[in-house]
């Protein structure tokens, strides 16, 4: 390479050598140079390995524009072992499948909409929109909210792989509604007793009566397929007891946990041989007023995670993972940061994924030095490194700080907020805890009130408001029954 004074002399002499040029040879000179393509691709030059690694900090939505940039950019971008271990994998977890040819579709199209999905999703803009539907009079969302009318909705409504279930004001009957096909089903409880709790899941609802009884529904075919649990009642799980504090379920039991002075008392029902298991955990704390705890399923329905939270002069989170017969695991704590000063948004709520980075409870608070920032803090559970997790991040565009919004839905590292910006009319926003952004979703909930509940997954949103829901559906692939008043 030249040194300075080389360069410097060269150019001397090429302005030189410009300045005597005719226009003939400065014409035939730019034709010459035309022909020579200048531009430096350094990102397609590098290893395979290292130029995946730098792309792997785009947004997916950066992703899909990068990829138009040239044919090698493209080929990068798309392959499938980048596609599949940095975003689809980690995104749908367990539920997530190589894409083959037995699918109908080809390999490269089907994550091509999988990637678009989660897109979708993080900016709030649904493939479709179903018109609101009419719920009972003792589902409507009040305009004052406390922890009871929380308790009481959360007890009387349900979500589960495109299946929304909530029961009837006597609760003698629990309703069944099939997202995708719009096929319905009421389900009677036997005997008239009245729903106490009820879980559902991709395969199972359970019910507990008021009684104690408990009983299960087979929902793995569809509700097309079931339509007969209508004229006949469902096997009987036996005396479980009517103290419930919470329940959960899986294709394989239902479990359910009630809490005692000292101990969390567990009932886990086999649903297929109706055996029971009881088995308690020892409280780490005695006292109710700062203890709260969660109960869910993981590793497909196999284990369950038990999660207390003692909030006092040293707050902590404890978990305790154990199988279906009560065979501890795995067990381990986490010093819980102070929230004197925050809002807690999911004290209420059960955790909608069950794998991958877990959301227990979350908590926002406002940064007087900041005006459209908010401090949001996750206690997290990963379920791949069986591990909790406390992650702070500082959220921005939040509009002038507010968030008191009552409603939190967490999927992986997004969360969907109830957000009131105009009297009686919802915008909601939408947060992505992994960029520190909040923005408005593409579409507003345009229902009226003041609260509403939020249900669902990676594919449906459930939006429950005043006394209605609608229904907002992400992937292409998958229909949405019912009239359809937004698509894009």
């Amino acid at each position: 390479m030249s040194s300075p004074p080389q360069q410097r002399v060269r150019a001397s002499l090429l302005d030189d050598l410009v300045a005597s040029l005719t226009h003939h040879e400065i014409r035939y000179l730019q034709a010459r140079f035309s022909k020579i393509d200048l531009r430096c691709d350094i990102f397609s030059k590098l290893p395979l390995e290292l130029s995946q690694q730098i792309a792997q900090h785009l947004e997916i939505f950066q992703i899909f524009q990068a990829q138009r940039v040239s044919r090698q950019w493209c080929r990068i971008l798309s392959s499938p072992d980048f596609l599949d271990r940095i975003y689809l994998r980690p995104w749908f977890a367990e539920k997530y499948k190589t894409p083959g040819p037995d699918e109908g579709l080809p390999p490269s199209l089907a994550r091509s909409l999988k990637a678009q999905q989660i897109d979708a999703f993080r900016c709030g803009r649904p493939q479709r929109v179903a018109c609101a539907q009419s719920l009972p009079m003792h589902l409507i969302c009040p305009d004052s909210w406390d922890d009871k009318t929380r308790v009481r909705l959360g007890g009387s409504l349900g979500y589960a792989a495109g299946i929304f279930a909530y029961t009837f004001p006597k609760r003698r009957y629990i309703r069944l509604k099939n997202l995708k096909t719009g096929a319905a089903i009421n389900l009677a409880i036997p005997n008239k007793e009245i729903v106490g709790l009820f879980a559902i899941s991709a395969s199972t609802l359970a019910v507990i009566t008021t009684t104690g009884n408990g009983y299960a529904w087979d929902l793995s075919g569809g509700l097309a397929i079931n339509q007969c649990l209508n004229s006949r009642s469902p096997p009987a799980l036996g005396f479980l007891s009517a103290n419930t504090d919470s329940l959960t379920v899986s294709s394989l039991a239902l479990t359910k946990v009630s809490r005692a002075a000292d101990r969390f008392d567990f009932t886990s029902c086999d649903i297929v041989l109706g055996n029971l298991n009881h088995f308690s955990i020892r409280c780490q704390n005695s006292s109710p007023t700062s203890q709260s705890f969660k109960l869910i399923n993981t590793n497909q329905g196999n284990s369950l995670v038990f999660f207390e939270r003692v909030l006092e002069d040293q707050s902590y989170v404890h978990f305790t993972r154990f199988t279906l017969d009560g065979q501890i695991e795995s067990q381990g704590s986490i010093t819980h940061p102070n929230i004197d000063d925050y809002i807690r948004h999911s004290d209420f709520s059960i955790p909608a994924n069950t794998s991958g980075c877990i959301t227990i409870w979350s908590y926002a608070r406002t940064c007087p030095s900041l005006s459209d920032a908010i401090h949001v803090l996750r206690v997290c559970y990963n379920a791949n490194k069986d591990r909790l997790e406390i992650k702070e991040r500082l959220v921005n565009n939040i509009s002038n700080g507010k968030s008191t919004c009552a409603t939190w839905f967490w999927w992986q590292d997004v969360a969907y907020l109830d957000y009131c910006m105009v009297w009686l009319v919802k915008e909601p926003r939408i947060l992505d805890f992994q960029t520190g952004v909040c923005n408005k979703v593409a579409r507003k909930w345009l229902l009226r009130g003041t609260n509403c509940l939020i249900l669902g997954d990676e594919t449906f949103l459930v939006i429950i408001h005043s006394d209605c829901y609608r229904v907002w559906c992400f992937d292409k692939t998958v229909p949405l029954a019912g009239e359809i008043i937004e698509a894009s």
